[in-house]
């Protein structure tokens, strides 16, 4: 693995322990179930879809377009690597 992915890694998987820990936890001290609060459900299913489609929209204007069409001049099926072209 790269270098640079290790400590990206290890981050998320602690975020994600401690975050289970603290529902556990909160479990433990109130075990009443919540009250279900429709308009909260909701936000919660859609704001964070919305979120990140915003976060991947922002950034799609920034991929130049010779990233999005390789060899831009038509061939399709060749591989830019390649010396020969293809018959």
């Amino acid at each position: 693995m790269a270098d640079g992915k290790l400590p990206s890694l290890l981050l998320g998987w602690s975020l994600a322990l401690l975050i289970s820990a603290l529902l556990v936890w909160a479990g433990q001290r109130w075990p009443e179930p919540l009250e279900v609060v429709s308009w909260q459900v909701w936000a919660l299913v859609l704001i964070p879809p919305l979120l990140m489609g915003l976060w991947i929209a922002s950034r799609w204007r920034g991929v130049p377009a010779a990233a999005m069409h390789p060899g831009g001049d038509g061939d399709k099926g060749q591989s830019c690597n390649s010396s020969h072209a293809q018959d």
